[in-house]
């Protein structure tokens, strides 16, 4: 199949509900059917294990009820539509953790390949991403548990899941070109992989809680001009994922702003529909924004011009952003502890987010 351009995820942002861990295998099947069948029409859902107590087989358990309701006839997985699980992070979780999240897309292709005969999880996406040797640790460990699944697992498939960096960090984001060149290059040199076309995940509302709207907002389009750049330079296919909510500060991809934000990204290849943008709008409105969506899909990008003066701009934009955000954290704190959960998430202080790297863009440090 092409590369997805409508991604659901699990993200707790939505108002009118909550979605337990049993709720996400139908809310699953339900995103990746068609809109004839009362689904949304996405091809591509994302298994999240990021802060999230996601079941290690969720990715199998929603197969499974695809094959149950003989739903195969009407969406064929891994033609359709795909499962990219977002593993933990290589640098920032236990080893333990992080392999289990890997061997759960693992399983789902075991699953696949007997049932389906092709795999359905092709692609697992990395977080926080700072730097190419978490890209090459996760597609090692990739290469080794596939190896290890076809040995004594039963997968038949000899195709390998790829690593999509997410990036929600605008240091590296002014950078993304060398992070991906040096991907691509390293993972060639020492893994023995070759990549036909690489998709690069652009975070923009962790980027705004740790940099602020406008600055977030300018990297991603930096971002795109730069990767857009890339993929003439290296003659490769890079397609950009851009990640945002419905609320304006998380980037305001929402069906009531579909118009202005297709146009302000242009560039974009894949979008992701979060929970809100699904259940928290009539469903007509929902259904003519993703056909706006798919209309505006990998449109050559808007060359960013001024890029050193605009950085410079942005470094005075964070600060005070900073000011602000640490005068008013314990406020902002209080707030959120009384905003009713949505999913099943491990503890901020056991998986939060830090400001470091924000303050350090601020000083030029990096």
């Amino acid at each position: 199949m092409d590369v997805p351009t409508l991604m659901a995820t699990q993200h707790p942002d939505s108002a009118s509900r909550y979605f337990s861990i049993k709720d996400e295998v139908e809310e699953a099947v339900k995103d990746v059917l068609p809109h004839q069948c009362g689904g949304f029409g996405c091809d591509e859902k994302m298994i999240d294990y990021e802060g999230k107590l996601t079941p290690f087989l969720q990715p199998v358990w929603i197969l499974k009820r695809i094959k149950e309701l003989n739903l195969d006839l009407k969406v064929k997985p891994g033609k359709d539509f795909l499962l990219s699980v977002r593993c933990s992070s290589f640098s920032r979780e236990s080893p333990e953790r992080h392999i289990i999240s890997l061997l759960s897309a693992i399983m789902a292709n075991v699953m696949s390949t007997k049932e389906f005969n092709i795999c359905t999880v092709k692609y697992i996406i990395h977080p926080m991403t700072l730097n190419v040797y978490e890209l090459i640790g996760v597609q090692r460990r990739i290469i080794k548990l596939s190896g290890f699944a076809r040995e004594e697992l039963g997968l038949v498939s000899d195709e390998e899941i790829c690593v999509i960096p997410l990036v929600e960090d605008i240091n590296t984001m002014l950078r993304i070109n060398e992070l991906i060149e040096s991907y691509i290059t390293m993972g060639r040199k020492f893994l023995g992989a070759y990549f036909d076309h690489i998709r690069v995940f652009l975070g923009k509302s962790d980027s705004a809680l740790a940099y602020g709207h406008l600055t977030s907002a300018v990297g991603i389009k930096i971002a795109l001009s730069k990767l857009w750049e890339l993929a003439n330079e290296m003659s490769i296919g890079v397609f950009p994922i851009i990640g945002s909510g419905t609320l304006p500060f998380r980037g305001h991809l929402s069906p009531d702003n579909i118009d202005l934000y297709t146009k302000t990204y242009l560039g974009y290849y894949t979008l992701t529909l979060q929970t809100s943008f699904r259940y928290d709008y009539e469903r007509d409105k929902v259904l003519r924004a993703i056909d706006m969506i798919l209309s505006r899909r990998g449109k050559k990008v808007e060359v960013v011009e001024y890029e050193n003066e605009l950085i410079d701009s942005l470094r005075t934009c964070t600060l005070k952003y900073l000011e602000t955000i640490l005068r008013l954290s314990d406020i902002i704190i209080r707030v959120s502890d009384a905003v009713p959960s949505r999913r099943e998430r491990v503890e901020r202080q056991v998986y939060g987010r830090e400001l470091g790297n924000a303050v350090l863009f601020t000083r030029d440090e990096n």
